[in-house]
């Protein structure tokens, strides 16, 4: 099961018909990036954050130690943004597990915990 949460950082934006300034633009991400889970560790949801600073093809995946795909959570372009997504691990045994993001040439991977 998975859901997809808004994610804006707490931030309060204001929408502009024109970018009048450099400011404008630091609402939006610069690199890619893909944040530890929270929380972690976890019984039995938790939500991943991730960051696109430009239309890419964004794959997800959660693994167990074992390396074996258990989850793909996302697999699809994105358009620049902030992006969180919920993580149900209801279904699966109290481990290790780890997860990665494959976004053009960016690859990273995170370690998570799941408690029952």
């Amino acid at each position: 099961w998975v859901e997809y949460v808004p994610y804006y950082f707490n931030l309060k934006v204001v929408v502009k018909k024109n970018v009048t300034s450099v400011d404008d633009l630091a609402l939006l991400p610069t690199e890619f990036q893909l944040h530890q889970n929270y929380p972690n560790p976890f019984n039995p949801t938790t939500t991943i954050k991730y960051e696109v600073p430009q239309i890419s093809n964004v794959k997800i995946e959660v693994f167990d130690v074992l390396g074996r795909i258990v989850k793909v959570l996302v697999d699809e372009q994105k358009t620049t943004g902030f992006y969180a997504i919920k993580f149900d691990g209801s279904s699966l045994a109290s481990g290790i597990y780890y997860y990665r993001i494959k976004a053009n040439e960016f690859v990273q991977t995170k370690k998570m915990m799941l408690i029952k």
